[in-house]
C-alpha cells in the first residue's frame, strides 16, 4: 500500500511537469522596437533580459538572436516593419511555432532640476507591450506591463510571466484530465505555472 502512495505522488509530479518540460514552444524574438523616449541599444539590453526570463520560464526554446538577424539580413528585412505575411514567412524559415514582437516605451512622469541646477532629470517608467504570434498569424498571448517603480530586470521578468500566464492553452496542447489508479483525476494545466522544477 505504501508503494502505491509513492507511485501516485511520483506520477502526479510527472504529470504536473509534463506541460513545462514536454511541450515547449519554439519561438523567435523578432522585433522589440524602441518606442517613445527609448533608443535601440537600450532596448537591445532589455530584450536580452526578456529572452533570459522567457527561457527560464521552462515553456519555450528560443532561437538565438544571431540566427534571427542572419535570416532577416538574407531576406533584406532587417530593420523593416514586417507585414503579417512576412512574419509567417520568417517563422517558416526560422522553423519556429511563434514569433514574439513588441515595443518598449519610456514614459516621462516628472521632470526635476538636478541638485546643482545645471541639468534636468527625467523621472519615468517603462511600458512594455508584447505579442506572441503563431505561424498562422493568430495571437497566442500578449503582455502589457508598466514598470511601477520596479527595476528593469523586474519589469522584464513581469512581462515574461504575463506572456506565460496569458498563453492560449491550445498552444500548449488541449487540456486533458489525467486519471491515476482509476480514481485520482488531475488537470495539470489548472494547477498553476511552475517557473522551477519542484524538489
Amino acid at each position: 500500500m505504501i508503494k502505491h502512495k509513492y507511485l501516485v505522488i511520483i506520477l502526479v509530479f510527472l504529470t504536473i511537469l509534463q506541460p513545462i518540460y514536454g511541450n515547449k514552444l519554439r519561438i523567435a524574438i523578432l522585433d522589440i522596437k524602441a518606442g517613445v523616449g527609448e533608443n535601440t541599444s537600450h532596448v537591445d539590453g532589455l530584450e536580452d533580459m526578456l529572452t533570459n526570463e522567457l527561457f527560464n520560464s521552462g515553456y519555450f526554446t528560443i532561437v538565438e538572436r544571431s540566427r534571427v538577424d542572419q535570416v532577416l539580413h538574407a531576406n533584406n528585412l532587417y530593420g523593416k516593419t514586417l507585414t503579417t505575411a512576412q512574419y509567417q514567412e520568417m517563422a517558416k524559415k526560422l522553423q519556429v511555432d511563434a514569433i514574439l514582437v513588441g515595443t518598449i516605451n519610456y514614459i516621462i512622469r516628472d521632470v526635476k532640476n538636478a541638485s546643482d541646477g545645471s541639468s534636468k532629470i527625467n523621472l519615468g517608467e517603462y511600458n512594455v507591450d508584447l505579442r506572441l504570434i503563431s505561424v498562422t498569424g493568430e495571437l497566442l498571448s500578449s503582455a502589457a506591463v508598466d514598470a511601477n517603480g520596479r527595476s528593469e530586470r523586474e519589469t522584464m521578468d513581469s512581462a515574461a510571466r504575463d506572456i506565460v500566464k496569458n498563453l492560449d492553452n491550445s498552444a500548449r496542447g488541449p487540456k486533458k484530465v489525467q486519471v491515476l489508479y482509476d480514481y485520482l483525476y488531475v488537470f495539470p494545466e489548472d494547477l498553476g505555472v511552475f517557473t522551477t522544477k519542484p524538489l
